[in-house]
């Protein structure tokens, strides 16, 4: 019994220090985080466009551009902080590869537009007019097989 006492005290003292020192955390410079509130993403049909507050991003695939996007960006950008996406230009095709990819939050708002709109003044238009399609709603309906209505919006003037 005393054997198991000591050997339990020991297993748990291993467990810990593996979580303290152990494990490969991820080290940030706070200065350098790039913490995104909205992307838009546009798709001509051969090319995906990302535009938002941190910069721009282009690929033949969601996942190319938004790679592209963090390259070329300032610091370190965080797409999982978005609180809204907007699909432009025929989009809306790209929403099996922005699932798939998991990029985005569940409760991320999801909206159409024509165009993008200006990266801005776009967060702050989408939280006074929110939507009712989340990122989530998304994922559930792609695997029904269902097709969702998306909020259209007119936002603020166009990016350009």
């Amino acid at each position: 019994m005393r054997f198991l006492k000591h050997w339990s005290a020991a297993l748990c003292a291993a467990v810990i220090l593996t979580l303290l020192f152990g494990l490969p955390f991820r080290a940030h410079d706070t200065a350098k985080l790039l913490p995104l509130k909205t992307v838009q993403a546009a798709w001509d049909g051969s090319e995906v466009f990302l535009l938002s507050e941190q910069g721009e991003g282009r690929g033949a695939t969601w996942q190319e551009a938004v790679d592209d996007l963090r390259k070329n960006a300032s610091g370190e950008v965080f797409f999982d902080t978005a609180e809204q996406l907007v699909l432009c230009g025929g989009a809306e095709t790209l929403l099996p590869q922005i699932v798939q990819a998991g990029t985005l939050r569940p409760a991320a708002q999801v909206f159409r537009a024509e165009r993008p709109l200006d990266a801005e003044t776009v967060n702050d238009y989408l939280n006074a007019h929110p939507g009712g399609v989340t990122v989530g709603d998304v994922t559930a309906a792609l695997a029904r097989r269902e097709t969702l209505a998306l909020p259209e919006t007119e936002g603020t003037d166009d990016a350009g």
